[in-house]
């Protein structure tokens, strides 16, 4: 599940961009791909650049030098900005090294419109505990629309919450 679909629940669309760059249409992608991904976003909802914006940028990794842009966008703007990919390059090489040293708690979270579906469960669940094992954490986080429990794994535990209560914190 996307987060537009999370939005639609709580959050106001001018404060909020998401972004897939999963879309093929959409390639091939530059360095100044996410620029203009901002621009036009601010352009339609000027008044988010003084008040705040929140950013998702899902599959991110697909653009150059994505990791670059992604800092000097929160270094220069009212900007909270989330990151987002399935490719495994998120979770090691990719990781972008301007982050790094900077004190900011990350959380491992998946997003899931459901985790009544065995299979879906499985491979949500799965891919956090391999994450988990990876980065030494033992609390991880699944974001669904409306399911609300916590699974217990050799790791530690992941907590499955509604999007609204994950979105008002």
């Amino acid at each position: 599940m996307t987060c537009n679909r999370f939005l639609q629940f709580q959050a106001k669309a001018d404060k909020n961009c998401y972004f897939n760059f999963d879309d093929d249409r959409l390639r091939p992608f530059t360095a100044s791909t996410i620029d203009e991904v901002l621009e036009t976003f601010f352009e339609l909802h000027p008044s988010s650049r003084s008040q705040g914006t929140f950013l998702f940028f899902d599959e991110i990794q697909e653009v150059p030098n994505w990791d670059i842009a992604a800092r000097r966008i929160v270094d220069t703007e009212k900007i909270t900005m989330y990151v987002t990919g399935s490719s495994s390059r998120m979770l090691s090489t990719d990781v972008a090294t301007e982050f790094r040293g900077r004190s900011i708690a990350y959380e491992l979270i998946q997003v899931s419109l459901s985790m009544e579906n065995e299979a879906t469960r499985q491979r949500e669940v799965s891919a956090l505990q391999e994450a988990m094992a990876r980065f030494e954490k033992n609390a991880a986080t699944i974001i669904s629309l409306d399911e609300e429990t916590d699974i217990t794994i050799p790791e530690g535990v992941i907590h499955v919450v509604p999007a609204w209560k994950w979105l008002l914190g």
